[in-house]
């Protein structure tokens, strides 16, 4: 069978004022980056401190190392079964594996045994990736940085999920208190989402739990803002012309993370945590964060009613507004975090699979891969526990999407591993403010007390 062609993706970036030619080029140390997902390509950053050769990766499967969709899996891959079980090497054991192969090419020449190392830093789920990078290769690294990106080193997505749930309520909270008339908006657009079928732009479909999944963006910075002026403009055509104008419905179908176009980042997600069993994504327990001071179950179709809604006139209620006063507040969510319960859960997820035009023709893959137990270990925590690589972080005290005492245990597990903990920056601190971030990063490196 002739081997077919797959690309790996690192673009350099070299400060000029530290290399002025070739030769001063092949001194620089090099600074590998990997960023957020899984599912995503780097975002372009200020060369970090300008003292190395900037390596932004873009993981396997994704941006330029050929990026994973339906349209681009091998020719010889035709059932789901084989599709599934090409998309097990996209984890991040497979994605460090790729980076030690870029090493060796880039620096297996050298003499010195140092300067074969490199530094990575790792943002977010490139976080996770360093870590794995070293439980199983620490030979290789020089130093490692990380923001935002202490990994669970044990456990089901389940404990993540449930872990999270405060703070995406508390952010929740936090939007209504900022605007306050949202919660009659987001109720009316829920409302009209329940009797009509929205077609986006793009051919997918925006439902009752797609719109809720703008939630994603309670936990960076801005975000609120940004879901309050897409609720604000949905809710304004409503009330002006009785439906959503094209415009509107393109701003909502860029507030979702772009998944449409980065397919792992859903059919992944939950298999980035998974060590040896299986994610269960469509039946294990989840959980509702509809209501503001208790957890609710999510109810069936069966169970909708007709109530009225802020116009006076009736209409099908969400699951969960039957069971809510007029100034109670309907969450919103996020992708991941569905506000369901196992007996609902099996018919919301495939749908919501459907919701995304280029998702739909992975949903059967998707399923597989929920089901399927044989995941290899991501860390190797009794080699943590005796690392000798300097580890330096920051870590974001109200962050959303990795849970701040979960970091904790992480910290504490991995042997050199030393933290910047601040409340001032959310996950996306990185991009908000690298240049403060960096400067945090070295100077802990420097482990000076």
């Amino acid at each position: 069978m002739k081997a077919r062609k797959s690309a790996s993706f690192p673009e350099p970036s070299i400060p000029q004022s530290k290399a002025n030619t070739v030769e001063d080029e092949e001194k620089l140390p090099y600074f590998v980056f990997l960023g957020g997902g899984p599912g995503f390509e780097f975002k372009t950053q200020r060369n970090a401190g300008h003292i190395a050769e900037t390596l932004w990766m873009d993981p396997r499967g994704t941006g330029l190392s050929t990026h994973i969709s339906q349209e681009s899996f091998p020719p010889h891959l035709v059932t789901d079964q084989e599709k599934a079980n090409y998309l097990k090497h996209f984890r991040a054991d497979s994605i460090v594996k790729d980076c030690e192969e870029l090493r060796k090419i880039l620096l297996g020449d050298k003499q010195n045994a140092e300067d074969r190392k490199w530094t990575i830093m790792g943002s977010s789920y490139g976080g996770f990736c360093a870590i794995t990078y070293l439980s199983f290769f620490p030979s290789g690294l020089k130093e490692v940085f990380l923001s935002g990106g202490l990994p669970p080193l044990t456990g089901h997505p389940e404990r993540v999920y449930r872990s999270l749930i405060p703070m995406l309520k508390k952010r929740n909270q936090m939007y209504y208190e900022k605007y306050p008339l949202d919660v009659k908006r987001v109720r009316d657009i829920v409302a009209y989402l329940e009797e009509n079928s929205v077609l986006l732009p793009t051919g997918g479909t925006l439902s009752i739990r797609r719109f809720q999944s703008i939630g994603i963006g309670l936990g960076v910075d801005g975000g609120i803002d940004r879901i309050h002026q897409l609720v604000f403009r949905m809710a304004s055509d409503l009330q002006l012309i009785g439906k959503m104008t094209f415009k509107t419905l393109q701003l909502a179908e860029e507030s979702g993370f772009h998944i449409d176009g980065n397919p792992l980042f859903c059919i992944l997600h939950e298999q980035m945590y998974c060590q040896g069993y299986f994610s269960d994504t469509f039946s294990y327990r989840k959980y509702s964060i509809t209501a503001p001071d208790t957890l609710r179950n999510g109810l069936g179709p069966a169970q909708w009613r007709k109530i009225p809604n802020s116009h006076g006139s009736t209409s099908k209620a969400y699951p969960i507004l039957k069971h809510f006063s007029s100034a109670e507040k309907l969450y919103v969510s996020s992708i991941i975090l569905y506000a369901v319960f196992d007996d609902f859960f099996n018919e919301v997820f495939p749908e919501f699979l459907d919701d995304f035009i280029n998702l739909r023709p992975l949903k059967g893959v998707a399923h597989l891969l929920a089901d399927d137990e044989s995941w290899d270990a991501l860390y190797d925590i009794e080699k943590l526990r005796k690392n000798e690589v300097k580890v330096s972080a920051v870590t974001y005290f109200n962050d959303m999407y990795v849970d701040f005492a979960i970091a904790q245990e992480t910290a504490s597990t991995i042997k050199n591993c030393e933290q910047y903990i601040t409340n001032q920056l959310f996950h996306d601190g990185l991009y908000v403010d690298g240049k403060d971030v960096m400067k945090r990063l070295f100077q802990i490196s420097k482990r000076v007390y």
